[in-house]
């Protein structure tokens, strides 16, 4: 599994620094407001699928109730053929280039929301091998249609949107291969399943909503930054946060898995497990940004038609840090001790600061930069709100290491704005030093003292 999502992980870097490169600025813009869009689309499942993954979370695949997953699989197919006929009944658009894209998200809403039902079966059911290869599947024939069209020499935002397409196409495919005892079954056997339904539906409802909110905690704010400035402005900012995303992608897939495993461990393991966990992911993470000094001077010179994204980067990678710790550890732990509400209130919460953030930075003060910096101080206050909670939960108290990792950010984003590469990159450098000590100090040596007693 390890293997498919790390090979996942490098074909969406690949692209996501070979298409600046083969796109004009306007139509790679095109292509990240088709993307944000797109990241909404989950909003019209209600639930349902979220509720189905915390339902059978530890069940083995053989244990499922296969006939009643089967009317729920079909049924779901007929709902969202009518959410996409509303979509594009009641957002019909005028501009020819925005009405494409909503043809495609339409077309996109069923199959990405019955498709995510039958993954997240394989995922609650320890089924991570077929989980990953739809995944895997999903990327590389993505890749491979993009770099036809490039070597064709006609890659333009519609070329995007359909290979994307049909790369969930064909990876829904496989995922119904995997699933067919759920997908194809006795159509006599079928039933409607309404009482089931709206038992997922209310169960994985609070789930959606705080997905949906955690996107619009960006969503809202690159929604201002589009209305408020141009197109090419909305793409190379997005270009940034996508960059600040590529680590993310594959932490999530492993936050998933976590879930299932976190639902079998002893109460006791629970808290050693999390404050490990930690430890890696944090000094990891800390670790990678070092390379970013590098890594801004070679895509200046790669694609210096994107030297406005390349400028916010700085700002925004800290995104990364904190979207792991929620994918990762948070979520995963908040769900398992059934706090999906609290993870509800705590990204509502954060979305409506993000509102207030908009209204100020980008239609009051008609700042780009704080509209960018905003965008990292909301992720960081949820991340902190629900670490705050977790904390509480399986009584950690406090401890001086998690000031330490906002300061490490802190100090980042001033290096890495304020000083140029050399300069800041040894003051980055001396700080993680630092770090890392105090780290060792702090927590390592302790937790080795622990496992030899």
């Amino acid at each position: 599994m390890t293997i498919f999502n790390v090979f996942s992980m490098f074909i969406t870097a690949f692209l996501t620094f070979l298409l600046p490169k083969f796109t004009d600025v306007v139509d790679y813009s095109l292509w990240q407001l088709f993307m944000f869009y797109y990241g909404y689309l989950g909003f019209f499942h209600l639930g349902w699928n979220d509720g189905i993954y915390i339902k059978y979370g530890g069940y083995k695949y053989e244990e499922l109730n296969k006939i009643s997953l089967f009317s729920q699989f079909w049924i779901q197919i007929v709902f969202q053929l009518l959410c996409a006929i509303c979509v594009l009944v009641f957002f019909n658009q005028d501009n020819w280039e925005r009405r494409y894209i909503l043809y495609q998200l339409a077309i996109n809403i069923v199959i990405l929301n019955s498709r995510y039902m039958l993954i997240y079966v394989l995922q609650a059911t320890a089924r991570i091998k077929e989980y990953a290869l739809i995944l895997f599947c999903d990327r590389i024939i993505y890749l491979l249609i993009i770099i036809g069209v490039i070597v064709e020499k006609s890659l333009d935002y519609k070329g995007l949107i359909i290979s994307e397409t049909i790369g969930k196409i064909v990876s829904y495919i496989l995922a119904i291969y995997y699933c067919k005892d759920i997908v194809i079954n006795n159509i006599f056997k079928f039933r409607l399943e309404l009482k089931e339904i709206m038992e997922n539906i209310n169960s994985g409802i609070k789930i959606m909503f705080s997905n949906i909110a955690s996107i619009l905690i960006i969503g809202i704010s690159r929604y201002g930054i589009e209305k408020n400035w141009s197109i090419e402005i909305f793409g190379q900012i997005s270009l940034s946060i996508t960059i600040s995303q590529l680590f993310i992608t594959f932490v999530t897939n492993i936050g998933m898995i976590i879930f299932p495993l976190l639902r079998k461990m002893k109460e006791e393991r629970l808290l050693y497990t999390y404050q490990l966990l930690k430890i890696i992911l944090n000094l990891f993470i800390l670790f990678i940004f070092i390379f970013f000094y590098v890594g801004r001077w070679i895509l200046i010179k790669w694609i210096p038609s994107y030297s406005l994204s390349i400028k916010y980067m700085g700002l925004l990678l800290p995104i990364c840090f904190y979207e792991s710790e929620m994918a990762l550890l948070n979520n995963p732990y908040l769900k398992n001790l059934r706090k999906e509400k609290t993870i509800m209130y705590i990204n509502v919460g954060v979305m409506l600061l993000g509102c207030l953030f908009t209204a100020v930075f980008s239609f009051l003060l008609d700042n780009l930069t704080l509209s960018v910096i905003s965008i990292t101080i909301l992720i960081g206050v949820r991340c902190i709100c629900s670490e705050y909670v977790l904390n509480c939960q399986l009584k950690m108290g406090y401890h001086v290491i998690f000031n330490l990792e906002n300061l490490m950010i802190i100090i980042y984003v001033i290096t890495s704005y304020s000083f140029g590469n050399i300069k800041g990159f040894l003051i980055y450098l001396i700080s993680y030093s630092i770090y890392i000590s105090i780290v060792f100090w702090e927590k390592v040596i302790p937790y080795r003292r622990k496992d030899i007693n």
